[in-house]
């Protein structure tokens, strides 16, 4: 009798360990299909990210022709192994440019399980920005004030209120036969200053600006030809009427909205490259009695923001392209 009743108990643990098993089994499975199939996910989504990122870039360095920019694009889109129909080439602005890429992911064991479809589809995007750069000489001065397709421009190297005539990035280069030239750092916008030309404060602070306007306006005679980065016309026009603002980050790194009514720009304000153009300009005179007061005239503006340089300089212009989504 009592072998038949431990006989029984056996033979129910055996059938409550096999039902255990079955159980484990499953969410062993759906655990595999979740690692496994996740993986895949991520890794397609890795594969297309590299995609995107790619053709963005690329197509960027052939902006405003869109359409060069868009056959690039798609190029290096398959190259990265995204077939032309799986990407989307739009241009949110005339310097930017944004890929669409998508892919599907089979599941492997998760179709099995019954836990969803057969796939899924997985996107990634990216969008990317042409910069251009200049290298040709440029006073180390900036218009913020003049309205110079109406007025001549008056640039002050000595400090004056309400005047932010100078850029603090600008550097010099010697070169092998000792002539001396001058070049301003804008890619980033421009760093400005109050006019104060007996102080340092280039680059490396090595060189102050009044010897540097010296020694390129020493020479100068009316009607010589110069180049100068401006605020553009318009922005000027809105700011001096009081009715318009401009957006600047301040020496501190901090974002600040200036108006005519608040004091206007200030000494370290970083101007931003989107709101700046490059003038052509003539000289006219150095005035005042330490020839501290600068006068231009007006020759041609040029939208260095979509890559439009001085004709015959294009030697000295390059492209960059740079991600920002």
């Amino acid at each position: 009798m009592l072998g038949r009743i431990i006989k029984r108990l056996k033979t129910e643990e055996d059938g409550q360990s096999l039902v255990m098993i079955v159980l484990l089994l499953g969410v062993l499975l759906g655990f595999s299909a979740l690692v496994v199939d996740v993986g895949l996910m991520y890794a397609e989504k890795s594969k297309l990210q590299n995609a995107a990122d790619a053709a963005a870039l690329a197509g960027a360095m052939e902006l405003p022709d869109k359409t060069a920019a868009e056959s690039v694009a798609e190029i290096y889109a398959d190259n990265n192994e995204v077939p032309f129909e799986d990407v989307i080439i739009t241009f949110p602005e005339k310097t930017k440019i944004k890929a669409d890429v998508e892919g599907d992911v089979p599941y492997i064991f998760a179709k099995f399980l019954n836990l969803a479809g057969n796939g899924t589809t997985v996107k990634a995007t990216a969008v990317a920005q042409v910069e251009y750069h200049w290298d040709g000489q440029a006073l180390p001065l900036t218009n913020t004030g003049s309205l110079y397709t109406s007025e001549n421009i008056l640039l002050r190297t000595n400090k004056s209120p309400g005047d932010k005539s100078q850029i603090y990035d600008f550097y010099k280069k010697t070169s092998s036969t000792g002539k001396n030239s001058y070049y301003v750092k804008y890619d980033d916008g421009i760093v400005i200053d109050q006019g104060n030309g007996n102080t340092t404060s280039n680059i490396d602070g090595s060189l102050k600006l009044n010897p540097v306007v010296a020694d390129i306006l020493t020479s100068a005679k009316v009607g010589d030809t110069f180049y100068l980065l401006s605020v553009r016309s318009d922005i000027i026009d809105s700011f001096m009427n009081h009715n318009g603002s401009i957006l600047v980050t301040d020496k501190d790194g901090s974002s600040q909205t200036r108006t005519a009514n608040n004091g206007g720009l200030k000494a370290g304000d970083v101007i931003p490259f989107n709101m700046l153009v490059l003038l052509e300009v003539a000289y006219v005179d150095r005035k005042d009695a330490n020839d501290t007061d600068i006068e231009m005239k007006y020759i041609q503006e040029y939208d260095i923001v979509n890559g439009v340089y001085p004709e015959g300089n294009e030697k000295f212009s390059s492209t960059t392209s740079k991600l920002i989504e």
